[in-house]
């Protein structure tokens, strides 16, 4: 079966509470809120910074924030952010380019790992933030 990581899951509900808050919460608080290890969360949040998806700010009022204008953010874009590649089989990443078997030209489940990769982007991406917090 095909599972997403602990970090996509506790990255997820971190991301939910701090949009739910709409104001800056320490990763204390955040991690409290989310019911999820503050130690994790913070790396998950390190990842989610550089990408641009929360903001940090210093000083006794500081903490994460989660802009406005991310909430149409797709969960792919999450998703991506906290995994990196996301491709299901090396095989379907960038056309096949990834693909370390030798069977790739003949492969009878390429088109399978293809078909699954896509309706997975495509479920992932016309999800939003905001959409959660209806």
């Amino acid at each position: 079966m095909i599972r997403f990581s602990q970090a996509v899951e506790y990255g997820f509900l971190g991301l939910i509470e701090l949009a739910k808050a709409k104001k800056p919460l320490a990763l204390g608080e955040l991690a409290k809120r989310a019911n999820v290890p503050d130690n994790f969360l913070a790396k998950i949040f390190q990842r989610l910074q550089r990408a641009g998806i929360v903001v940090s700010k210093r000083g006794k009022t500081g903490g994460f924030v989660f802009p406005e204008n991310n909430s149409s953010l797709s969960l792919w874009k999450v998703l991506s952010a906290i995994e990196g590649s996301n491709t299901l089989q090396k095989c379907v990443g960038e056309k096949g380019r990834y693909c370390e078997c030798d069977r790739n030209k003949k492969c009878l489940l390429q088109k399978v790992w293809s078909d699954a990769q896509k309706s997975l982007e495509d479920t992932m991406e016309k999800w939003t933030i905001a959409d959660l917090l209806k």
